[in-house]
Order: C-alpha cells, then structure tokens, then sequence
C-alpha cells in the first residue's frame, strides 16, 4: 500500500467542510465593531449575524454574509496579515469597503518589534498601504509605526471618514535604540485639526523636553469633541488644551504626572461647552497634593452634566464646588481603606446644614471591593446614604469604573442611514419632547412612568397622478422681529439685501449691495422651477430661524396649502453644537430651510390645513385699526390701543392691578395675551402674541413681520387655563405640528441610552413639536410662523 503524495501548497479554506470551516470562523474574534476602546470585547460571527448556523448547513451563501462580517473589522500587525489583507482588499474592493474598524501597526511581543529599521520602515509603509484600501473606515486604532511615511500617513488619515481615532503610540524602548517613531508634537497637533474629524482621540506619546519642540503650528482649528487623553508630556497637554477648548464636549484625562497648577488652571477652566469629564491622576503622596488645583477649575465647568474624578486628583471637598448643571458624580478611590473617605464624605455633607440642596441626582463611589468588604460596615454605608439623600442625592457604591464619558450622538445618524437606504430621500429636523400629557392621550397603553423615545415618520407612495419633489432652500434673512420693527420705505425691498454685508462680516468675497438671496426668492425654490406653480398643492417644510425669505418665496404657490415647524434648538442637542439640525438626505444645515413639494397635475378636493390656537378665548369686543406703523398699533377705534388692552385685563380680573394680591399680580405679570387680525370676515388673518404695549403713548407691539394695517379689525385674546395642545387627536394618516413650551428633559442622542427591549407602540398619525414654532399658509394666503404655545397645525 502506498502513501498518496502530499502537496507543500496549502488548500484553500473554502475546502474545508463546512461544519469545520464555520467553527473556525465562529470562534475568530471581532475585537470592537461598533466604538474603539481599551476594554475591548471579542465577538463572533453568530453574535452578529444569529441565523448564519442555520444558514451554513442548507447553503453555501452562508460564507459570503460570514465574509462580509469578518472584513468589518481588522486587526494587523505581523507582516504575513498585513500582505495578505493588501491582496484580499485589492482582489475584493467589495470586501474592503465594508471595513469600519482597524487595528493598524507593529504590536510589542511580535517578531516585527525586534526587527531591524529597514524592515521596520518596510512594514510601516505597507500599514499605510493598507490603510489607503479602506474608504469606509470609521474607527481606528494606530499602533507603533516608523517616522517616515508620516506625511503620506496624515494624508490618509484626512480623507477618512474617521469618527474614533486612538493613538496607541508606545514610549521609545531599547529595542528602537531611539529610532524615531512616527508622531512628534506638531503631527499630534494636526490630527487633532483633521477635518473629518467629530469624535475621538487618544494618544499616550512622550517625548524628551529637553529635545521636543512643543510649539503649535500656526493657522490651526479643530472641531474635536470627544477627546482620551493619557498625559505623558504635560507641556503639550497644555497646548492640547488650548486647541479645544472651543469645541470639546466629553473629556477623559489620566496621568502619573504632576501638573504645573499656574499653567494648566487657566487653560482647563476655558472647557466652557465641556459636558463630561473623567479625571484620574494615579501618583502616590506627597505627590498628589500637585493636582489639588483641580477643585478650582470644577466651578467654571459651567455645563457640566458627568463627572469622574480620583482621589489622587481632587479632595472629596470638591463636591461643595458643583455647578448646578452636574447630575452625576463617580469619586475613585482605590486605597486600602476606603473607610477613611467613606467617614470623610459623611463629615463633608453634615456640614451643609438644614434645607442645602445639590443639584446633583446621584453620587457614585468606586472602590475595591475586597478593601471595602474588609473595612466598610453596613452601618457606615447607611449613614452615608441617609446624608446624601438628606440633601436630595441618590448614593451607591460601584467596584467598576463607570462609563463616563459616554455622550454619544450616532442615534440619530443610524436612523437617518437606515431611512436613506435604498435611494430615498429624507428630510426633517430635530424636535422637541412631544409633552407626557399628550403622549399618555396618544398611547394610553405606554407607562405612565416610563421614558418614551419618539421618532416621527412619515412616507409618501405616487401615484399615477402625484408625486413628490424634496428641496433645500439656503435663503436667510434678517435676525427675528424686535419690539418695534423699523419701517422700510418700500413693501417690495427684499431681506436679501443683506447678502452682501453678512458676506463681508464672515470674510467672504462680497459685492456692495448684493441681493441673491432676493434674487433666488423670486423664482420660488430651486428644486421646483421646472414644475408648474399651480401644480403644487401641497408644502411640508423644516426650517431654522431668521426664514422671511423662505416663507416670501412659497408666494409663487399661491394654490399650495403649507404646514411644517422651525426645528427645535439644538446647541447642545447635536454633535456639532449647531443652533438647528436639519437634515436632507446625507446633508445636515443649520440655517434656512429644508422639505417636500407634493405635485399633482389633476384637480381635486383641495382641503386648507388646519389650524389651532390651544383653547385661546376673546378677551373684549373686537377694534378697528385707526393708526398704525408696522407692527405697532397705535390706536383702535380712535382709542388708546394699551389702555383698550389694560382695560380688558382689568375686567379679566375683576379689578384694577392696584388690588390685586401680591399672587395675583404675579399671575398677571406672567399672563401673556394675544391679538386676532382681522383684514376681513370670517377668519382671523393671523393671530400674534402682544409683545409690549405703552399707555401713556398709546402705543402697542405685535410679534409679526407682517403689517397691521389701518382699516383691520383686532380681537385682543387670552389662555383661560393651561394651553393644551391638541385638545382633540388628529385624525389618521394626517401630519401635524405642534407649538409647545421648551422641556427641560436632557436629550437622549446615543444608542447607549435608548433601551435594549420595551413595548413598541406605533401610531397612525405624524405628530412633530418645537419651542420655536410651526409654520402655516393657507390656500391663497402668506406663510407664516405662529410660536404660541399650545398652537397645533395640521394636514391630511
């Protein structure tokens, strides 16, 4: 009996069997998929894709979705990986663009650390190689590289679509014999300033003071905001420091170095939009009485909502130091007697006094478990507790590191990039907490307890004789209405007059008296001038502030009804602190507007929006306009317009002003009250709210860029109780817009926050809030903005 030959060539993994093959790659680890962290954790395929068992034994295709699943993560760091990625990536574009986390770089333990510096430089070059082949990278961690690929590297680096980014940058070792490694201080500098940049860095470099320029490059801006800094090199710290702090939102700094308190202070309390901050120093004393300047900074962190700081870093007094914004509090104490500070934040909080209160919600202690088991009593924490809770703060103790940070906003980007699949196209905006009261009428089922997460959405299906036509318009106009709005010696002079000087405020190229903004009005919006305008019957529109030219525009659809809203405010709602967020397909704006034009080439019933003030009530008979300017009423019924408007306050309250409680006077003061104009029978033109009003001149402020004209009639009007928004639910298959107060509900942009499981309950109804208001024009009307509370507009 003879031996079959053996072949030295290895045989594809394809001809394994298939039980074999699927078992090898059920176990191979995807190290991180989603974010870049230190405390990775390995995932396999079936936790990705559950069915692919069941799929792999009736098919083959099984191992193109495992394919699939493999290449969106990648780590390399031996010569053999890094070459035979290069030649699945160019053999499988496909493939390669489905990459969105790496792992790039020579690894200490690894034969290429021990390598000689050709080799080494060789090896770097081909991770940059490597790097060049994946468009669709979104997380990255760069290992140690060789110094002289760094420009091509830095070139690379700008064209990714990086939103996490860690430099995992080892300090020079024996083995380098103090060969260069790739990044010096001004390369750090700038991938701070790259341009894609939205997320997250982290770096641990050191360099020799007495041999490192630390200087900042000239010219150099960052919009960085989530930063992970492990300090090695406190001069450029500082520097670090002073590029972000216009931008950062979330923070995480640990050092073993003392920081010069004269030279850091002015530089960390300069952190004004910073949110969340982790703080943790690990020197022994006496050492660490160098960081206690921290407990200075914390009041100027003035919209800090997170905090996690070590005891190495700041004294427990640091807590009487909170500013209100902070909610929540994680102290690390790693010592071996955690008793001691267990005792000193007891001590701390007695001090206090009857009727303090933090605006804390919670304080949370991490501490060894076994130190703690060995010296705390159940006692002790109790006491604790009950002095935390004396003064409204909820107290717990932990034995992990809490996520802090841990802002995120990839929610709503995943959902945008879920609705956009497919080649639609969508358009909307951020908006505002639809109120409990209002969600308990809409979905009785939901808990009246529970934290609702609400995404409004709404789709159009064409027919043979309608179809849809999304636009963007960029016309923006002057800032919103004062109390009296100057009055411009022509109706026909356009906002857009202000092009050209708001050009020359941001340093663009500018020409004296530049009106395109009026010139691209005209035409009504671009998207639609191939349409016939009485074609258009239908607008829903999103848009930020400062809109006049927008709404002046939709005058070319005369027989189109309009409803929409201004998006809410959104400064600390979205990654990059946009005053609105607007979205049209991948695009985001924060100025002008953004929606959809419904055409339809036959006739119909055409049905007008509908339109609600909240239960508003007239207050008084109703009065002729006599004089006027602008938006100031001068008199009504040849009458003092503000003493008309103080008289029917009066007789609202039974009394004059003079005897009333010092309650009731307050309930007065607070009391907003409104004004119906009327141009003619049988509906009000518009209803604004009274901005202001001077009896002894007579005179009385509308909120409308619209005149009120002599020869109209008012009805002044007012809340008899709470405005209620949608006193009765929208019918279904309708889109409605609310007018509502501003929450102060902290806002929920990572899917971290949003819950694993719970009861979905879906409406048959669109339903969209805002604090800024809604946007309304009715068949053969103007389009206006009405911000009264508890307003409501709607179209079926």
């Amino acid at each position: 009996m003879t031996a079959p030959a053996t072949s030295e060539r290895p045989s594809p993994a394809s001809r394994l069997p298939t039980e074999l093959l699927f078992r090898i790659l059920e176990w191979m680890p995807i190290q991180y998929a989603e974010e870049v962290r230190e405390d990775l954790v390995a995932w396999t395929i079936t936790s990705s894709c559950p069915g692919l068992r069941e799929m792999s034994l009736v098919c083959r295709s099984w191992r193109e979705a495992a394919q699939s699943i493999l290449f969106r993560s990648i780590d390399l760091a031996r010569r053999y990986q890094v070459c035979g990625f290069i030649e699945a990536a160019k053999a499988r574009p496909d493939l390669a663009y489905k990459c969105q986390s790496a792992r790039i770089g020579m690894a200490y333990g690894t034969p290429e650390w021990h390598a000689s510096e050709q080799d080494q430089q060789e090896l770097s070059d081909r991770f940059v190689d490597a790097l060049e082949l994946v468009p669709s990278l979104r997380n990255l961690v760069l290992r140690t590289l060789m110094r002289d690929s760094h420009d091509r590297l830095m070139h690379t680096l700008e064209r990714l679509p990086l939103s996490s980014f860690l430099l995992k940058m080892y300090d020079a070792t024996e083995e380098f014999d103090g060969r260069a490694l790739m990044f010096t201080p001004a390369e750090i500098y700038r991938a701070i300033a790259l341009p894609t940049y939205a997320f997250e860095l982290n770096w641990r470099p050191h360099w020799d003071p007495s041999k490192t320029d630390y200087a900042l490059p000239p010219d150099l801006s960052t919009r960085i905001q989530r930063l992970s800094v492990t300090v090695n090199s406190p001069p450029g710290f500082q520097r670090i420091l002073r590029m972000v702090d216009k931008s950062l939102t979330s923070f995480s700094v640990y050092t073993e170095h003392p920081f010069d308190a004269q030279g850091v202070v002015a530089h960390f309390s300069a952190l004004t939009g910073l949110r969340e901050l982790r703080f943790e120093s690990n020197m022994p004393a006496p050492v660490v009485k160098h960081n206690r300047w921290f407990a200075d900074v914390i009041p100027a962190l003035k919209r800090l909502e997170r905090l996690s700081v070590s005891e190495q870093a700041a004294p427990p007094c640091f807590i009487r130091s909170l500013p209100p914004s902070v909610k929540l509090v994680e102290y690390i104490y790693w010592d071996r007697r955690p008793d001691t500070i267990v005792d000193s934040l007891v001590e701390i909080l007695e001090e206090q006094g009857e009727g303090y209160k933090f605006g804390l919600d919670e304080f949370v202690l991490t501490v060894d478990e076994e130190a703690f088991g060995d010296t705390v009593d159940e006692e002790t924490v109790e006491d604790l507790t009950d002095a935390f809770g004396k003064l409204g703060v909820k107290f717990r103790v932990g034995f992990d590191v809490a996520n802090i940070p841990e802002m995120q906003f990839e929610l709503v980007g995943r959902v945008r990039e879920v609705l956009g699949r497919e080649g639609r196209t969508t358009v909307g905006s951020l908006a505002e907490w639809v109120p409990a009261s209002l969600l308990a009428r809409l979905a009785p089922s939901l808990p009246s307890k529970s934290e609702a997460f609400h995404l409004s959405l709404a789709t159009f299906s064409p027919s043979s004789s309608s179809r849809i036509i999304p636009f963007r318009s960029t016309l923006q106009g002057r800032p919103p209405v004062a109390l009296g709005r100057e009055i411009r010696p022509s109706e026909n002079e356009d906002d857009g007059v202000d092009v050209g000087f708001e050009k020359f405020l941001r340093g663009e190229k500018w020409g004296f008296g530049e009106s395109e903004g009026a010139k691209e009005g005209e035409n009504g919006v671009r998207e639609l001038r191939g349409v016939d305008p009485k074609d258009v019957k239908e607008l829903v529109v999103f848009t930020a502030d400062r809109i006049q030219p927008f709404l002046n525009s939709l005058s070319t659809y005369s027989s189109a009804a309009t409803v929409g809203m201004l998006g809410t405010s959104t400064p600390f709602h979205s990654p990059s602190h946009a005053p609105f967020s607007l979205f049209y397909g991948a695009e985001e704006a924060s100025t002008g507007a953004v929606g959809v034009a419904i055409v339809r080439d036959s006739a119909g019933e055409e049905k007008q929006p509908r339109l609600d003030y909240g239960g508003l009530q007239p207050l008084g008979e109703p009065y002729e306009v006599t004089s006027s300017q602008g938006n100031i009423v001068l008199s009504l019924s040849s009458q003092n317009a503000a003493r008309l408007l103080l008289s029917a306050v009066n007789d609202l309250f039974g009394t004059s002003a003079s005897n009333l409680s010092a309650a009731q006077r307050n309930q007065e003061k607070e009391k907003e009250f409104f004004v119906a104009v009327y141009e003619g029978k049988p509906e009000a033109r518009h209803v604004s709210r009274i901005m202001a009003g001077d009896p002894s001149r007579g005179a009385m402020s509308v909120e409308t860029e619209e005149d009120v004209k002599k020869g109209y009639y008012v009805v002044f009007l007012h809340h008899p109780s709470e405005p209620t928004p949608l006193a009765s639910l929208p019918p279904r298959n309708t889109l409605t817009f609310l007018s509502i107060p501003a929450s102060n509900i902290p806002p929920h942009f990572s899917s971290s926050e949003t819950p694993a499981k719970g009861d979905v309950i879906v409406l048959d109804s669109f339903i969209g809030a805002s604090e800024n208001g809604v946007v309304v024009k009715r068949r053969g009307e103007k389009a206006r903005v009405c911000a009264i509370e508890g307003t409501s507009v709607g179209l079926e």
